[in-house]
This record gives structure tokens, sequence and C-alpha cells, in this order.
């Protein structure tokens, strides 16, 4: 459960940061509020896309953890990418971003079906609220730590490139378990 919790912890990180920094990140480039808006759009179009192509495989072949893993480390080398094309190839950025977004959404439906996998059903109620709640603390935190992370270094690539690597831990430590049972 506690795997669990530091999972969807780091990856709230993921969320909360595109929900309330791409508008801003786009509007950097030059762009209107309305563009930024309409922009930041095409993320979540890809964000459906992922999210149903990767609940429907993961519910087809029945592996979880891998598509939570693999959402995640996609949601990571979007963010890795858009850090560096921001603010010069406003495209690139944009693309992905794209990427990123469609990991992001796809991680979540799938995140949810693990703890009914290792959680009886005696704890699984109580654990799942624990892990939504934590994990939303995480999310509220981590907008001020990004927000905070922009003001200290003027400029949003280094905030992109922690979130990078947080999106990248949590699709790591959600194969923990598997790694150390094949042992």
């Amino acid at each position: 459960m506690l795997m669990l919790t530091l999972v969807y912890a780091l990856m709230t990180c993921g969320i909360y940061a595109k929900a309330f920094f791409l508008p801003l990140m786009i509007a950097s480039m030059g762009y209107s509020n309305q563009a930024a808006a309409s922009l930041s759009g095409l993320t979540d179009v890809a964000g459906i896309v992922g999210l149903i192509a990767f609940s429907w495989n993961a519910g087809r072949t029945g592996d979880y953890v891998w598509h939570v893993a693999a959402a995640c480390t996609l949601a990571a080398i979007g963010l890795c990418i858009a850090a560096f094309a921001l603010p010069d190839t406003p495209w690139l950025f944009i693309g992905a971003f794209c990427l990123a977004g469609l990991g992001i959404a796809a991680a979540l439906p799938t995140f949810w079906q693990l703890p009914t996998l290792y959680l009886s059903p005696v704890v699984a109620a109580g654990g799942i609220a624990l892990i939504n709640s934590v994990g939303n603390l995480a999310g509220y935190l981590a907008t001020y730590g990004f927000g905070w992370l922009v003001g200290t270094t003027g400029h949003y690539r280094i905030p992109l490139q922690v979130t990078a690597a947080v999106m990248l831990a949590a699709g790591l430590l959600v194969l923990l378990p598997q790694i150390t049972a094949r042992r």
C-alpha cells in the first residue's frame, strides 16, 4: 500500500504540473491567452487517445503494472523533450506535451486497477482512500514546488526536467514488486 501511495503521489506531480502550468508555458512563448488555452486542449485530446488505448489494452491483457510504467515513461519522455523545446520551438513543445499528456492520462485509469490487485478486499477501500488523499496532497505541494522552481530559475526548463524525473520514478517504482518477485 505504501508503494502504491508513493507511485500515485509521484504521478500527481505530473498531473498538476500539466494542469496548472501548461497554459502559462505556452503563453510565455508569445501566444495570447486564448491561443494558449486552445493549444493546451491539444494535449487533452492526446490524453483521451492514450486513456482509451492504454485502458483497452490493459484490460485485454490484464497487465496493468506494465501499462502504468509505460505511460509514466512516455510522460517523462514528453516532459523532457518539452523542457528542451521551450521557448525556441513552440510546435515541438506542443507535440512533446501531447506525448506527455497521453502518458499522464493513460497512467491514471490503469493505476487505479492496482490497489485491488495488491490489497485484500477488506483493506482495499481504506487503502484507496489513503492513496488518493496522500496523492492529491502531494500534487498540491508539487504545484508550489514547480512554481518555486520557476521563480528561482526564471524559466520552465528545470521544473519540467524535475517533473519528468518524478514521472519516470513513478514508472520505475510501480515495477518494483514485479522485479523483486522474479528473484
